[in-house]
């Protein structure tokens, strides 16, 4: 590979004007041999409730409803979701389909990013010189941060990379429309353009929509509007279509902002928590982006620490950036490139690093906030006074350090080094319960235990943690283990953090106990446990009231309590519809001889069925079919 690289230099400088499309290509094929270490990897956390629905996609209107049917963003992401339909057939046994199809928009990514930047130096030939040989290299050097990796390697962060493909092609539909702004047609077809992929960008994942605010950074800071016989119209509608965009995203983000408080409620975090970190990450990212560490990098973040106004750390990161971004203001003129490294780096985090309730801290966050400062990187370098050998020398050796780290990082997730990245965050409830998972599959059972023991030690606030410990303790039918669980559930859970893997696991405790798996488990037990998360504001919301109050309708019904039964399903389906609470709910009026309340149940449901068509037609054939 070393080979490769040095071979990838010296094509990229010696002749600029043939064999251009060369080092491009020579530096795709590293990419992809280097990625190549990861593709023996393995679905995470977050890919299950997206993938698990290509298990129901048998045919044309199967694989629709799947597409419309998304929850992981408020616009449902289809377009991402379509993609997945390409590599359905290797779900859920096998990642490598996926990871390969997100290599490739990876390298389809790092070859849009080398246009745009050759087209840059087409419209900004004062400030990006070096010939043919800078796209394809700072470009490279973008495709090869180690940090980067994880959009790839964790098959649902797709959506990331494919978004990203969508801004990039109206990042170049726009500097093409920019280069031909005296003719009218040009004008429009660039606006259509730039508008179509803004909207796919955002149905595949909602920070898409950053699309017009990156070009206004384009436009402000690194074009220039000197041609003086050039009409005003065309090139001020070219410009109205980006910046209008951009003032509605930034008044909204602001009308959210007030609201955003409440929305913490189920985060181990409050907002002003949030307010304080994020500018230490930011910071953290750009370290690690440039000097990784292989053992640093990872899918497991959820053990950041949190800072708050005490920090000295918090307010030192904060002011740099305040100081870094009113400079980038000020001296925009004299120092272009250092502005729109600063300026696009803090608009592609401005969505997910800033006070909507997301989790704290992630990778793939940096998949295109990181183009601007390899952008000033790259310029810096090739201007720096040094001799050609000299700068060969630097780069080959700094793009060689990079891609090495890059393959041992894609080498532990090909070779699924879970121990490696639980022992790196022994306070990771994620990282934690992959490697438990992982133990239980191959019956490692009293190591699973363990570990999920010492991280509740850790952490008693953990409720997905402590519901995978009892059920563990119920799988190697410790009788003994269980009622002291319990008996630690009891003082923690009702101030113990959200997770929707406390719900899922609580249910399959719940199966395991109806099953007679877990005979020392009462039915009360199961009902205390479901009560204090009630009690729990972070499990306020209602979907997650909904499945609680399910979840206890079904105990009742094992006891053969119909009608409180009823009653909580009637409250699930109030608080938040859904199909299944509906059928349930209705086969239990009828069974109990409510014919007029089950005909009533069918009537509100109607009121309830969904906005999106594609959904609400299949709700409505639902409650068709329970009619007839």
């Amino acid at each position: 590979m070393k080979k490769a690289l040095s071979f990838f230099f010296v094509t990229a400088t010696v002749s600029p004007t043939s064999n251009r499309a060369l080092p491009i290509l020579v530096l795709l094929i590293a990419l992809y041999s280097v990625y190549s270490a990861g593709f023996g990897g393995i679905f995470f956390f977050d890919d299950p409730p997206t993938l698990d629905g290509l298990l129901y996609v048998k045919d044309w209107p199967s694989a629709l409803f799947y597409i419309v049917n998304g929850d992981a963003g408020p616009l449902g992401r289809p377009v991402a979701l379509a993609s997945f339909l390409l590599n359905a057939s290797a779900y859920p046994d096998f990642a490598t389909p996926f990871l390969i199809t997100n290599t490739w928009i990876h390298l389809i990514n790092v070859l849009l990013l080398a246009l745009i930047i050759r087209r840059l130096q087409k419209l900004c030939p004062d400030l990006f010189s070096g010939g043919y040989g800078f796209a394809p290299l700072a470009a490279g050097l973008w495709g090869i941060l180690p940090i980067l990796a994880s959009t790839s390697m964790m098959v649902v962060q797709r959506m990331t990379s494919l978004s990203a493909t969508f801004v990039l092609i109206g990042v170049w539909v726009y500097l093409w429309g920019r280069a031909r702004q005296t003719q009218t047609w040009s004008v429009w077809l660039t606006i259509f353009g730039v508008g179509l992929c803004t909207v796919l960008a955002m149905l595949t994942k909602e920070n898409g929509v950053l699309l017009p605010v990156f070009l206004v950074i384009i436009e402000w800071i690194l074009l220039t509007a000197e041609e003086r016989n050039t009409p005003m119209w065309p090139r001020n509608y070219l410009r109205m279509a980006i910046v209008l965009p951009s003032v509605v995203l930034g008044l909204y983000m602001l009308w959210i902002l007030p609201g955003s408080v409440h929305a913490y409620g189920n985060r181990a975090f409050s907002l002003s928590e949030r307010l304080f970190t994020q500018p230490v990450i930011l910071w953290d990212y750009l370290r690690l982006a440039f000097l990784p560490r292989p053992f640093a990098l990872g899918p497991f973040h959820d053990d950041y620490r949190i800072y708050q106004a005490t920090d000295w750390e918090a307010w030192l990161a904060g002011l740099a950036w305040l100081v870094a971004f009113v400079g980038a203001l000020i001296w925009r003129r004299r120092y272009p490139v250092v502005a729109f490294a600063v300026l696009w780096y803090l608009a592609g985090h401005f969505i997910e690093s800033s006070w909507i309730a997301l989790e704290l801290y992630f990778e793939h966050r940096n998949y295109l906030p990181l183009i601007g400062p390899v952008l000033a990187l790259s310029w810096g370098f090739s201007r720096m006074p040094l001799s050609k050998a000299l700068k060969y020398g630097i780069g080959g050796l700094y793009f060689c350090f990079l891609a090495f780290v890059l393959w041992q990082v894609t080498s532990i997730w090909g070779n699924r080094e879970l121990e490696l990245w639980a022992r790196q965050h022994p306070a990771s409830p994620r990282a934690v319960q992959t490697m438990a998972h992982s133990y239980v599959s191959a019956g490692r059972l009293n190591e699973a235990q363990a570990i999920l023991d010492r991280a509740l030690s850790l952490n008693p606030a953990l409720s997905s943690v402590a519901m995978q410990g009892l059920r563990l303790r119920c799988m190697r039918g410790d009788a003994e283990g269980v009622a002291s669980h319990l008996a630690m559930m009891r003082t923690t859970l009702a101030n113990s953090h959200f997770s929707y893997l406390a719900l899922f696991s609580l249910d399959a405790i719940r199966k395991l106990h109806e099953q007679g798996a877990c005979p020392f488990l009462r039915t009360e037990d199961l009902h205390q446990i479901s009560k204090q998360l009630l009690a729990n504001p972070k499990f306020s919301r209602a979907r997650t009231q909904a499945a609680l109050w399910l979840l206890q309708a079904r105990l009742f019904l094992y006891e053969q309590q119909h009608d409180l039964a009823i009653e909580l399903l009637q409250k699930a389906f109030h608080r938040s519809p859904d199909q299944e609470v509906l059928v349930l709910l209705y086969t239990q009026l009828l069974q109990q001889g409510r014919n007029a309340d089950a005909r009533e149940l069918l009537h509100l449901a109607i009121d309830k069925a969904p906005k999106n068509p594609i959904l609400r037609q299949q709700w409505i054939a639902v409650v068709e079919q329970l009619e007839s």
